[in-house]
């Protein structure tokens, strides 16, 4: 009975931190100033989540409660065993009864009903063994669920630059846009372009419009969620600080072998295999643990083919951008010798704008898959 009590406080403790609702916000360490600015450095976000954020201090309690849970079931236990030594004095005292013959009948019949109680009894003293790996499994899930917490909020802190430099470059965009409608507008009135090509670049121009309020929308919202992560609340205002680079060096150095063999020893889920077959047959526990292997070293492998894409997306972004910066020289000279519009330059420097903010997402999208393949090696995997 109590290790099922036990298993139960096990059960409700991860349904409720898995359901918990995320969008609580915390006061701890607030200041009393209510404009109070935040500004969060990169490397700042883990210590700040694993310290700061809500649901993994539900985990830490939730772990804690299912500790003193089966203390208390420990206790129990010492308690029923104790029970069962002055049971089996007594039976034992009833064996006198034989030298009796009217009354030793009734003493077995007491001996059984008192062997059935103590079976009763040993049936609820619960599994130290079975609790504790309960615990580990609980331990090691929330240490899983905790490092992707950490690595939610850093994807968070680059897509919240790049949803920024893509709300720089629609305003850049819109310029254009717009220098693009006024001459169709002036086109129009000479009798160069058709009525319905300005009504189409009008309606174009208010789906950017559109588009640029759902990017807008869609920063708003993430502010808030990395703030829930870290630990802050609506009320705090929040400063990103720079976006690091892109580590290049780290992936050409990368040693797949060895590292396969980091990842392997950290693997937080073969840590957990291993216990959940703790008393599995030998060859199922030895397959089992092979298979679990394979699919660790297939997944580090595939990390490792998505940052060679990666950097290989990012150089070919940079040449591209190269010989772009080489013909906005050359189109900058032909518009100062009137060969070009100055719309047609415009247009070429748009380009450009729209080409590094391609490099810089290139780079950050580098950075995020540097640090998914750094988790893999410290057990994410």
């Amino acid at each position: 009975m109590k290790n099922k009590k036990l298993l139960k406080t096990i059960v409700c403790t991860l349904i409720f931190t898995m359901f918990l609702n995320i969008t609580s916000y915390a006061a701890d360490g607030k200041d009393s100033k209510e404009d109070k600015i935040v500004k969060v450095e990169y490397e700042d976000i883990e210590d700040l989540v694993l310290k700061k954020n809500l649901q993994i201090k539900v985990n830490e309690l939730s772990i804690d409660d299912m500790k003193d849970a089966l203390d208390e079931a420990e206790d129990a236990g010492d308690g029923i065993g104790e029970l069962q030594d002055t049971i089996y004095e007594i039976s034992d005292g009833l064996d006198a009864y034989a030298a009796y013959p009217d009354l030793y009948p009734l003493a077995q019949a007491i001996q059984f009903s008192l062997e059935l109680t103590s079976n009763s009894l040993g049936a609820q003293v619960p599994s130290n063994d079975d609790a504790d790996d309960q615990i580990r499994i609980a331990e090691l899930g929330y240490e899983q669920a905790d490092q992707a917490l950490v690595n939610t909020a850093k994807k968070m802190f680059v897509l919240y630059h790049q949803l920024d430099d893509s709300l720089n470059l629609m305003k850049e965009n819109r310029k254009l846009l717009v220098s693009q409608l006024d001459l169709a507008k002036y086109r129009l009135e000479y009798g160069l372009i058709a009525p319905t090509v300005l009504g189409d670049m009008k309606k174009s121009l208010l789906e950017f419009d559109n588009s640029t309020t759902s990017l807008m929308h869609q920063k708003e919202a993430l502010i808030l969620q990395f703030k829930d992560l870290i630990g802050l609340s609506m009320e705090d205002e929040i400063k990103f600080g720079l976006l690091p680079d892109a580590d290049i060096n780290y992936i050409l150095k990368i040693d797949l072998e060895e590292d396969l063999e980091k990842a392997l020893k950290n693997s937080l889920s073969i840590k957990t295999k291993k216990v959940e077959l703790k008393s599995a047959d030998s060859k199922m526990k030895k397959y089992q643990l092979q298979i679990k292997e394979s699919e660790i070293s297939q997944s580090l492998n595939n990390q490792y083919q998505l940052l060679i894409e990666k950097l290989e997306a990012l150089s070919l972004s940079e040449s591209e951008l190269s010989l772009l910066n080489g013909k906005l020289f050359t189109e900058d000279i032909r518009y100062k010798m009137g060969q070009i519009s100055l719309m047609d330059f415009k247009t070429i420097e748009n380009k450009l704008l729209n080409q590094k903010n391609t490099v810089k997402t290139n780079t950050s999208n580098l950075l995020i898959e540097i640090e998914n393949y750094k988790a893999m090696l410290d057990g994410m995997i």
